[in-house]
């Protein structure tokens, strides 16, 4: 299933929503930045209206056995006790970061280090950390949150004591592609908020950040309307700012900084151009 449905019958027309999209955060690397990571996690926890989605490559995910791996570049928490099983290593300490916000995770997209894993060494590492998420976040068995690469968020939001809703469609991919330029990933975007009917488009994978507006016509009734969408590329949770070379420097990738998005979501708002925010 693709399509995650979720519904808010109480809200306001003053109330905003603010939606994390966590994507592309390695941990395990020594480029990740596990501390502004950590950072994040505790906004959300401390926020009563943040929401967020896992956009996938949660963690590095190479085993020794992998051509990819290079002992140099693992993070420095990682013990020789750990290299017995270096994902699990990888897997529980994600989980544990994030339990604490695991009941506020809409959707949980698998990346390509989890695809690698799974096709490579038969090991669904991405089944195993959204078990653990929908455990610890007390969700029934049965509750839709992995949908794969990609997924929809059907977000409804009702008035309390009126029958007035808002329904907000969110169509998020780990994304795809790369490249050393920014034009590549623009276009990418710009073809998904072409390609899907949605207010939100959410993707991740090239480390970067980029945020668009588009407009389309639509016909309601008998008259012609202007629609307002809006997309982000996620951002990371590495940088370059340590001292040790890693992939990206020897391929001769640009400097990241790191960071990410947030998405202030303003169901009530009088004008559809003032409902999503996106905010890097």
């Amino acid at each position: 299933m693709r399509v995650m449905r979720r519904e808010w019958t109480d809200t306001s027309r003053s109330d905003v929503f603010r939606l994390y999209p966590l994507f592309d955060v390695h941990l395990g690397s020594v480029a990740c930045d596990e501390v502004h990571f950590r950072r994040v996690v505790a906004e959300i926890e401390a926020d009563d209206n943040a929401l967020w989605i896992g956009g996938g490559d949660y963690a590095e995910f190479i085993t020794s056995k992998d051509w990819r791996f290079d002992a140099q570049t693992l993070a420095p928490w990682i013990t020789i006790k750990d290299l017995g099983d270096l994902a699990a290593a990888q897997r529980d300490r994600f989980a544990k970061i994030v339990r604490p916000i695991a009941h506020k995770c809409l959707m949980f997209l698998e990346g390509n280090h989890e695809l690698s894993i799974r096709k490579h060494y038969e090991r669904d590492i991405y089944r195993e950390l959204a078990g653990d998420i929908k455990q610890a976040g007390g969700f029934d068995a049965d509750h839709q949150l992995a949908p794969g690469v990609r997924g929809w968020m059907m977000l409804k939001f009702c008035r309390v004591g009126s029958a007035a809703c808002k329904m907000l469609r969110v169509y998020a991919h780990h994304g795809y592609g790369g490249g050393r330029l920014a034009g590549g990933k623009a276009l990418n975007l710009q073809r998904e908020l072409w390609y899907n009917d949605a207010d939100l488009v959410l993707l991740g994978h090239t480390h970067a950040i980029d945020v668009q507006r588009a407009a389309v016509r639509k016909v309601r009734g008998s008259r012609e309307i202007i629609e307002t969408r809006f997309g982000a590329v996620c951002g990371t949770f590495m940088t370059n700012a340590h001292n040790q070379d890693t992939y990206a420097d020897k391929a001769g990738y640009p400097p990241q900084g790191g960071g990410n998005v947030v998405i202030e979501l303003r169901p009530g708002a009088a004008r559809a151009d003032d409902m999503i925010k996106v905010r890097v």
